[in-house]
């Protein structure tokens, strides 16, 4: 164990005041898709529909019509909402870490 021994005066560290800018944004405490109202589908093509119009808005997909007939074919697993989200207990998974100790 190291001893120091401080006297009248001496200087242990600096203080300076700091500016902070403040913006304007806002972390949701939900996720983008739930910030709106729950949304009740009066039909299944409107649902659809709504699928097909958000993967045509995303510019990094590739405008093909095969990605729309996967949508329609498979559209039950595609969710327009977190509250459609759910877990599962079927799939497991290990995660290596060595001899790193778990991070909280």
């Amino acid at each position: 164990m190291c001893l120091i021994v401080l006297k009248t005066g001496d200087v242990i560290g600096e203080w300076k005041k700091e500016e902070w800018i403040k913006t304007n944004y806002v972390e949701p405490d939900r996720d983008m898709m739930d910030l709106g109202n729950a949304k009740e589908w009066a039909s299944h093509s409107e649902r659809r529909a709504t699928l097909a119009s958000r993967l045509q808005r995303n510019d990094n997909l590739p405008q093909d019509l095969s990605l729309v007939q996967i949508l329609y074919d498979y559209d039950d697993v595609f969710a327009t909402a977190d509250k459609e989200l759910s877990q599962t207990n079927l799939v497991g998974h290990e995660i290596d870490t060595g001899d790193s100790k778990p991070i909280k």
